[in-house]
């Protein structure tokens, strides 16, 4: 939509799709400067879809403006030249939805869908749909797959995915062919929408699920005329459609229409006709997505035959891609002959692989004597011989085998050592004699023999041979000179250094065991006692080494004040000058409630607008508030009915949407937090009652 400045006094608004704009829309982007009002659109397809369901319904809210002013009779101008569907997908909605509409000589131009019989078809099962209960929706499993494997049979016949658009009649149909589209990355970029949102659009080819398919032959929206519009004029080169016909003809009055053009057409039936673009005589009939099975490559069930760079024929079942074979791998044994083959040998190898060195098997003798069959292309004047020959080492003089090409001293003798360590113990090595035969770099790591430094009771080393010993370490029980007591300790240890950490089991002076550890000085008992006071009589509780301190004392104290009440503070504190004892008051505040205060405001003149006393009335206040609560605060907290507590009640005041507010009574009603209960046909309100409703789409 635009307009000009409106200094300019031929102001003009166009409106484009101008039967899908809601009127109340349209009439308030006209301003007084609007002096010419052009709307472009087609009123037999969609119309506007208002927010709330109920307005369309109860009110016609969706009527457009321009659909209004047709059925009004205002004069129009009609295009009657379309300039996008091959003629057969234009016969679907002439004359069943426009009474007339030409065709431009240009789309009398477009090619037959590559790899298909038909251009336009229609296949009808009977695969019963299912419920998509999340979103209230439909979909059709059947349909699904089946569109899904065409759109990837099409791919393969040369399109590109952005050429092909699949389009279903209900959202959950959408999400389920998205969710099977994920499988097969070669449909990454072809688009998958509900017809709806397809207004205004087109493309080459166009897959079409109608979902809808039951017993009760219902169809929903798929008897209004509009959304049929726009479900069969997408299409520009090739228009496949997927549905229940004899459910749409049972419930609607312009599937019948349809199903006559598409029988004229011969393009009505339960299997989809698909023809090979490389074998053309060879036909495949297809109803099901597991039929396109029979044509993996997008071809034909025939072998392909065609003759590859090599000569050889090609084996692959027939495929529409890559008919020059660059890509084809040949699986024939190759017939060359591999360079520099003196004796003119064939490659063993496959044809698709590079032939190298030719390795057929050829008796040659060596430069040792030996014969063998070599690979044609190895020499054997610089071959390495490895028959096993027997020599004689010159370090050990063993006898041992090693290979024919191999120098002797390269050689390392595999007989065990036979030397006898120092130690006593043998050699676990295999023969040495030229690296170290006098094993100065040998370690023995077989248990030690020795026995331990410092060991009174003969224990064996537990260590390796050639580790040192050091002090024993097994653990033995020994008796303590100085307490007497048996500890277990490691057997070098010296017990009359040790430290006994058992507890004492000496009696203290005070007859109270000691506490401490064995090896340590008894000391003062700290064992916690009650002891009393002298000074009041009141128990202390001290450690068994202390005298009972009256400062530490904290009982209550037992003196009586001087008004006749019980003093308050503890005994090792002074006496409180001023008793708290709550009394009531000899004076009444203005509120006429009866006041308790401390027994020493008694002395004090009081008056009763005496701001202390008004300060400590504590009865409930009850005053009947505006809302027709009553007040739950005190008498002191309101200010003697000056200021009242906020009404904490529900507040029950009955909101626009019919719903009570159930917040305190104090606070202002907020929007409605309930779920809404306004649905259409399609599905339900998924907000809540304050917020704006989501418009179906």
């Amino acid at each position: 939509m635009w307009c000009e400045s409106p200094r300019i006094s031929d102001c003009e608004v166009i409106v484009e799709e101008a039967a899908e704009v809601n009127e109340s829309h349209l009439v308030a982007s006209l301003t007084h400067h609007c002096e010419h009002l052009i709307l472009i659109g087609d009123h037999k397809q969609l119309r506007p879809s208002p927010a709330v369901y109920r307005l369309a319904r109860d009110f016609n809210f969706d009527i457009s403006l321009f659909e209004r002013m047709l059925k009004n009779k205002m004069h129009c101008e009609v295009l009657k030249v379309q300039h996008r569907m091959r003629p057969e997908i234009a016969e679907l909605i002439v004359p069943a939805i426009y009474p007339g509409l030409l065709n431009h000589n240009s789309v009398l131009q477009y090619e037959s869908v590559r790899g298909m019989l038909k251009s336009v078809f229609f296949i009808t099962h009977n695969h019963a749909e299912e419920e998509v209960e999340d979103i209230s929706s439909h979909r059709n499993t059947h349909e699904g797959d089946f569109l899904i494997a065409l759109c990837r049979y099409l791919v393969m016949q040369g399109y590109s995915p952005s050429r092909i658009t699949i389009l279903a009649t209900y959202s959950g149909q959408m999400f389920y062919l998205r969710s099977v589209q994920k499988k097969y990355s070669m449909l990454e970029k072809v688009k998958i929408m509900v017809v709806d949102n397809f207004q205004g659009e087109e493309n080459d080819i166009i897959l079409l699920s109608l979902v809808r398919s039951n017993r009760e032959a219902k169809i929903g929206f798929l008897s209004v005329e509009n959304r049929v519009c726009v479900a069969l004029s997408r299409a520009k080169m090739g228009f496949y459609i997927i549905g229940n016909m004899d459910n749409l003809t049972r419930s609607s009055k312009i599937w019948p229409k349809i199903k006559e053009t598409l029988k004229k057409q011969q393009a009505l039936g339960t299997d989809l006709t698909l023809r090979c673009q490389v074998h053309p005589s060879v036909f495949t009939r297809v109803c099901t997505a597991a039929d396109f099975h029979k044509v993996p490559e997008g071809g034909c069930s025939q072998v392909c035959g065609a003759e590859l760079p090599c000569g050889h024929k090609c084996k692959r079942v027939c495929h529409v891609q890559d008919r020059d074979h660059g890509d084809i791998l040949c699986f024939d044994l190759c017939e060359r002959i591999p360079e520099n083959c003196k004796l003119q040998h064939k490659c063993r190898k496959l044809c698709s692989e590079k032939c190298g060195n030719c390795k057929t098997p050829v008796p040659r003798t060596l430069r040792c004597g030996h014969t063998m069959d070599l690979h044609c292309y190895i020499d054997a004047e610089e071959y390495k011989c490895p028959v096993k020959v027997e020599c004689e080492l010159i370090d050990c003089g063993h006898k041992v085998r090693k290979p024919c090409h191999m120098d002797t001293d390269l050689i390392r003798c595999s007989y065990p050592c036979e030397d006898r360590l120092p130690c006593g113990h043998s050699c676990t090595l295999r023969c040495h004699k030229k690296d170290d035969p006098d094993h100065l770099q040998y370690q023995c790591h077989k248990p030690c023999t020795r026995k331990n430094a410092n060991c009174r009771e003969d224990h064996t080393c537990p260590k390796l041979c050639y580790e040192e010993c050091g002090d024993c370490s097994v653990l033995v029980e020994k008796i303590l000179p100085d307490c007497g007591h048996t500890e277990r300790m490691l057997c070098y240890m010296d017990p009359e250094t040790y430290c006994c950490m058992r507890k004492c089991s000496k009696m203290l002076p005070c007859e109270h065991p000691c506490r401490n550890v064995c090896s340590a000085r008894c000391g003062n008992c700290q064992v916690q006692v009650i002891k009393q006071l002298v000074s009041c009589g009141h128990p202390l509780q001290v450690k068994c080494c202390e005298q009972p301190d009256p400062d530490q004392c904290k009982s209550p104290c037992k003196r009586t004040l001087p008004c006749g009440h019980k003093c308050t503070a503890v005994c090792s504190d002074a006496c409180t000058k001023k008793c708290l004892e709550l009394i009531p008051s000899a004076v009444r505040p203005l509120c006429g409630h009866l006041v308790y205060i401390p027994c020493h405001m008694q002395k004090e003149l009081l008056t009763p607008d005496s701001q202390e006393l008004l300060s400590r009335c504590q009865m409930p206040c009850g005053v009947l508030l505006n809302c027709n609560h009553r007040c739950v605060g005190t008498c002191r907290g309101c200010m003697q009915g000056r200021i009242h507590e906020a009404c904490k009640e529900k507040c029950g005041r009955i909101l626009v949407c019919g719903h009570s507010c159930n917040i305190p009574c104090a606070e202002s009603c907020p929007p409605c937090n309930r779920k809404c209960t306004y649905s259409c046909r399609h599905s339900k309100c998924s907000r809540t009652c304050g917020q704006p409703c989501i418009q179906c789409k």
